[in-house]
This record gives C-alpha cells, structure tokens and sequence, in this order.
C-alpha cells in the first residue's frame, strides 16, 4: 500500500500515475498526515466499481433467500417457456 502526501500530487502526478499503473492499486493521499483521498487508474477504478456492484447484488441475494423471497427454478423456466410459446424436452 503506497501512502503519499497530497503536495506529492502537485509536485509528481505523472511519477505517482506511473506508479499507480505499474503497481496495479490505488495510493492513498494524506493531508496534515491524514487520510483524504484515493487516486488510482481508471482501469483499476472499473475493475473496483464491478467488483463492488457484484458483492452488493450477492449481499441482497442473500438477504432475498434469508427473507425466504424465492422462487422454485422450475417455474421460472416454465413461466419462460410459456412466454416463448416453447414445449419443455424431458
């Protein structure tokens, strides 16, 4: 984890992208020795914001089963099927 001070963004931004980009994470930017902010490349942050949309769709996945908001795959597939005009192979 790289921790920088944010006059290191003034003073070097293409030295601290470069280092972002190569060391594929985010650098973390204190301001009076405290954290402030987050700089890291648009690839990463991409990747980031999927992985996050992923986990908050599990979680309320999760919370839909628990709160026994399910429905049997069987009637899913038939309900499709019906919609589609399409017999079912067994």
């Amino acid at each position: 984890m790289q921790i920088k001070p944010s006059s290191e963004l003034r003073n070097n931004y293409s030295g601290l992208m470069k280092l972002s980009r190569e060391q594929g994470e985010p650098i973390f930017l204190t301001v009076n020795g405290r954290g402030d902010s987050v700089i890291m490349s648009i690839e990463d942050y991409n990747a980031f914001a999927r992985e996050l949309r992923l986990e908050q769709f599990m979680s309320e996945a999760d919370k839909d089963i628990v709160d026994g908001r399910t429905v049997d795959a069987e009637k899913v597939f038939a309900n499709i099927r019906s919609r589609l005009n399409i017999k079912a192979e067994l």
